[in-house]
């Protein structure tokens, strides 16, 4: 077998639902699981990230003693943000669509919450990503 195919998977099609309606919207992202080799490669990046922002003191919230929590919010955006590779249904003010790009997921992210949220729940489905059993 491979080693590059070990930990492969296909993107899936995540149907964003309105957190408040339940309602379905016309939103439609492609995601890799959080299991996957690209999302392996995603949480590494993101620990180095942290790592990183940790060596400077200014990151540092005095009360806390933890990363400020703008850093924080930025570095968990990075990382949901590495896991779509595609969408489809958001537009801008126009009612333009608006290409998909990293730096455009991570600014609807910025500006809808619950888009992010639905991601970080729908990136750890086991009946969306369910793992497969180890054969003996």
């Amino acid at each position: 077998m491979q080693l590059s195919k070990i930990g492969y998977a296909e993107p899936k099609l995540m149907i964003f639902n309105d957190p408040y309606t339940g309602q379905p919207t016309p939103i439609k992202l492609k995601i890799y699981p959080k299991n996957s080799k690209i999302g392996k490669q995603a949480e590494h990046q993101m620990r180095l990230e942290m790592l990183e922002l940790l060596q400077d003191e200014n990151n540092i919230d005095p009360t806390t003693k933890n990363l400020k929590t703008e850093l924080i919010e930025t570095i968990t955006f990075n990382y949901f943000a590495s896991l779509v590779v595609d969408w489809d249904g958001i537009t801008n003010d126009k009612d333009k669509p608006i290409k998909f790009s990293k730096e455009e997921c991570i600014k609807a992210f910025k500006e809808c919450n619950e888009l992010c949220d639905a991601v970080f729940k729908f990136v750890d489905d086991k009946e969306v990503f369910p793992m497969k059993p180890k054969e003996s």
